[in-house]
């Protein structure tokens, strides 16, 4: 028969072995409870915005509109070579000669070759001076081709300010291979800023 110190040593012996179980599995269900946890914490964090270009209709990107984008195209008015535009600044802009020729070079970083000479005249109509110094010209063909300008041959661009009533005459020279018979369209802009006037029609 077993004495009250045999069970109690018995029973401190379950107790010790039970109270050991009973702590690993606490321990058990808090390690799982910790490593379980974490990946639902970063789960829930949003993720970073990215900035990226406003898309177009065609997916292509863009101009963000907050950036301002690009200004709005100039106006334009077009008519055939033999005929002059009136702008509704009050100036009259007309190619007033066409001719195809062959210039030679003189200076270093010109070339020799058929060419074009585009004479143009504006004349004022308003009632307030005119500045030409700034007016462009350029001349583009039917078949995508562009007329380089040169230095070489009767060159005389357009300048001074021109007063109500008066108007000025400058000659732009541009290379074109082949030059003879060609569609083109001569591009006058005779201010930064106002209206460009096209003309449209063949080198002869």
């Amino acid at each position: 028969m077993r004495s009250f110190n045999d069970s109690r040593r018995g029973g401190d012996a379950f107790f010790d072995r039970g109270t050991a179980v009973a702590a690993a599995a606490l321990f058990c269900i808090l390690l799982t409870g910790c490593s379980g946890g974490a990946p639902a914490a970063l789960d829930s964090v949003a993720p970073a915005s990215i900035s990226s270009p406003v898309p177009t209709p065609t997916g292509m990107p863009t101009d963000d509109p907050e950036d301002g984008g690009a200004a709005a195209p100039l106006p334009t008015v077009s008519a055939p070579l033999d005929e002059p535009i009136e702008l509704d600044t009050g100036v009259v802009l007309a190619v007033s000669a066409l001719r195809v020729i062959t210039v030679e070079a003189a200076t270093p970083g010109e070339v020799s070759g058929p060419a074009i000479a585009v004479t143009v005249t504006a004349r004022n109509d308003s009632d307030a001076a005119s500045s030409v110094d700034s007016a462009v010209v350029s001349v583009t063909t039917d078949d995508g081709g562009l007329g380089i300008p040169t230095t070489a041959g009767p060159g005389s661009p357009l300048s001074g300010e021109l007063a109500p009533g008066a108007s000025a005459e400058g000659t732009y020279v541009f290379m074109l291979d082949p030059a003879d018979d060609r569609g083109v369209t001569v591009i006058v802009s005779h201010a930064a800023g106002e209206p460009v006037a096209l003309f449209t029609g063949r080198t002869s």
